[in-house]
């Protein structure tokens, strides 16, 4: 096995709010497109090449940019 290690910079962005915990996570889950995702990870390995792979992340990918992958 080999090991590689990449630096990186990263920045923490905070945000303070009077929202209710509940609809902070809603709206971020609704960002997300968390429902869209549903069994994303199947739909991934069932695609057949890279172009319906490209097509079904770009298609699934909420307004952020960001694909919803899995919660455990």
């Amino acid at each position: 096995m080999v090991q590689t290690v990449v630096p990186f910079t990263v920045q923490l962005v905070k945000f303070e709010t009077t929202l209710p915990f509940k609809e902070v996570v809603s709206r971020l889950e609704t960002q997300l497109n968390k429902a869209g995702c549903d069994n994303i990870l199947a739909r991934i390995r069932a695609a057949k090449g890279k172009h319906e792979l490209r097509s079904l992340i770009e298609n699934t990918m909420g307004e952020s940019g960001f694909l919803y992958v899995d919660e455990t």
